[in-house]
């Protein structure tokens, strides 16, 4: 009797006993040995363990000293494991102890059907954690800076006081953003793990505290999926990372690119050279789950473009189009060989040149109705539906000679720039806008025409009576073939 108060039952597990062997081994306390006891098909992998170390005040001391706590922790999960090579199970908590079996039998009596019943649910499946990691509060500089930098003119123009409240309206911006798509993040695992995981459950987030990590839990879910391993779970997660992806910017050839530091890409993010065989593309990773076109991002995205197009060392370049994502670097290595011949043509055919642009602005005089009576005032009997079609005759009328003197435009400035251009590109479509007609014509120059290409176009806004602006020079972005995105 003395020994039955000092001793206790201590629980690892609880499994179907015509699959459980006798294990080997001790138990937690690093004296007695393990042994099974059977009840009804069930069996419970046990040890003693002296009382005294886990009840009473001494005992709530030590399970707070991680010195004491951690080996035998650790030793529980290998019985654990060592239990589950054999045999489906129910595992039991740390320092679960029964002052005896009859505490045990007790147990497996009155709750045996549904240990049975979970028995059969998690046969040939194992256990897997599925946790997000954040620095949350580096991201939010990161973004933040990023923010901050594609409004820097505007910020350097106000007042202290006023830039101090916009870069706290930034910061704002910065953490509603990071919220919205950490919860998009949690929602899309969440619904992988709904379709392809046996079970899952979500857990408590835990604090720095508790984990002893240098950055936040945003995700704590665990899941089962068939043994041996989880397919089935880590597929959709890859698949998901789309999300997480790779943002591609351009296509150049595989060089030493020195000069000035490649500026920082979408969200703040490095850039970085993806290469194969000669060839390589511009990236960085985007923590976006659904890339957003907006103009702070796509601020970003063009000065790395130009940035790299600036470089000396490189002499020509693919813009692609802003949202090419990938969702592995393996699949850029991959398009990188497969569109070679067609990625080196095309980098030959723009070696050495740039994109300058043109933009002509049409005036003309408003076209009226012609008045149907002297005093110039229509009759009477004028609908308001025939009001509409008269100044939609008139739009249109204005439109097609707007797109007649843009075509006679065209050809004058083509003749103007004639030698100075590799190829040229017009719009398809002049655009109205009130009483204006606006359209724009894309030269491919070479670089060393640039200067003489400026000279022309000053001679020819001397001649022109309509309003001529020039931009550039810039990457070649309207003399990428469309076929060589990807879409």
């Amino acid at each position: 009797m003395e020994s039955h108060h000092r001793d206790a039952v201590y629980l690892y597990c609880l499994g179907r006993s015509g699959l459980l062997p006798d294990l080997e081994g001790i138990g937690v306390d690093g004296n007695n040995p393990l042994f099974l006891h059977s009840f009804q098909g069930l069996g419970a992998v046990l040890s003693t363990v002296p009382l005294a170390e886990f009840c009473g005040a001494a005992a709530e001391e030590r399970l707070q000293d991680l010195t004491w706590v951690g080996p035998r922790a650790c030793r529980h999960e290998e019985v654990v494991e060592q239990a589950a090579r054999y045999s489906p199970l129910l595992p039991a908590r740390f320092g679960t102890i029964f002052s005896s079996l009859d505490g045990v039998e007790a147990l497996l009596k009155t709750h045996h059907d549904p240990i049975l019943k979970f028995l059969d649910q998690v046969t040939d499946k194992e256990e897997w954690s599925v946790k997000g990691l954040l620095d949350r509060a580096k991201v939010k500089e990161q973004l933040f800076s990023a923010q901050r930098a594609n409004e820097a003119d505007r910020l350097a123009s106000l007042s202290p006081g006023m830039r101090y409240f916009q870069e706290q309206h930034i910061r704002s911006k910065v953490e509603k953003e990071l919220n919205g798509w950490l919860k998009g993040v949690c929602q899309e695992v969440s619904a992988h793990l709904g379709r392809h995981a046996a079970v899952s459950c979500e857990r408590k987030v835990l604090s720095r505290e508790v984990t002893g990590m240098d950055r936040d839990m945003v995700l704590n879910w665990a899941s089962s999926s068939r043994a041996p391993g989880p397919p089935t779970v880590s597929a959709p997660l890859l698949s998901w990372r789309k999300g997480m992806g790779y943002l591609v910017y351009c296509i150049l050839r595989n060089r030493e690119h020195h000069g000035p530091r490649i500026p920082p890409g979408v969200g703040g993010e490095p850039v970085f050279l993806v290469a194969n065989r000669g060839l390589c593309a511009a990236v960085s990773r985007t923590p976006q789950v659904k890339l957003v076109a907006d103009i702070p991002r796509l601020v970003a995205y063009r000065k790395v473009v130009e940035s790299l197009h600036r470089k000396p060392t490189v002499s020509g370049m693919i813009p692609m189009r802003y949202g090419c994502l990938f969702e592995e670097k393996d699949q850029i290595i991959e398009l990188l060989e497969k569109r070679r011949g067609q990625y080196e043509e095309l980098l030959d055919a723009l070696e050495g040149s740039v994109e300058m642009g043109i933009r002509i602005l049409i005036e003309e005089p408003e076209m009226t109705a012609r008045p149907s009576r002297a005093g110039g005032t229509e009759p009477r009997t004028t609908t308001p539906g025939r009001t509409f079609l008269n100044v939609r005759k008139a739009h249109y009328a204005r439109q097609e000679k707007g797109a007649a003197t843009a075509e006679v435009i065209s050809r004058r400035c083509l003749a103007a720039f004639n030698g100075l251009f590799i190829k040229s590109k017009a719009e398809d479509h002049p655009k109205a806008a009130g009483t204006s007609t606006l359209f724009s014509l894309y030269f491919l120059v070479p670089e060393h025409s640039v200067e003489l290409f400026r000279h022309r176009f000053r001679d020819f806004c001397r001649r022109e009576q309509a309003k001529v602006l020039l931009s550039g020079p810039w990457p070649p972005y309207n003399f990428v073939v469309p076929e060589t995105e990807n879409r």
